[in-house]
């Protein structure tokens, strides 16, 4: 029993480190940091192109060669939060519970 306790901890324990030093995809190109990917982030990714990246954990190399390339951008490209790389959702209309529309001539 005490056993079969301290393996669960020590599995959660690894499993709360990993979450925590495992970055993901969306934060390495997330670039600029707004919490989505977007066409802003694929053009400061452009912008440093063929360049060396500043360290391991440079967020504009995607795939973690040491050089910042037009294959980081692609592989965030395909990343992007939403369709097109738009800077934001596609607006919704909300007309509220009945539908109408209030027209003042």
């Amino acid at each position: 029993m005490i056993t079969r306790r301290c393996s669960s901890l020590m599995y959660l324990l690894v499993l709360a480190l990993l979450t925590i030093i495992t970055p993901s995809w969306a934060a390495v190109c997330d670039v600029n940091s707004g919490g989505v990917i977007n066409h802003t982030d694929i053009a400061l990714i452009t912008a440093a192109r063929n360049k060396a990246a500043v360290s391991k954990s440079d967020l504009r190399d995607a795939d973690r060669d040491g050089k910042t390339t037009v294959l980081d951008a692609r592989k965030c490209t395909l990343l992007c939060t939403y369709p097109v790389c738009a800077p934001n959702a596609a607006p919704t209309a909300n007309a509220g519970a009945d539908q109408t529309a209030l027209l003042q001539l």
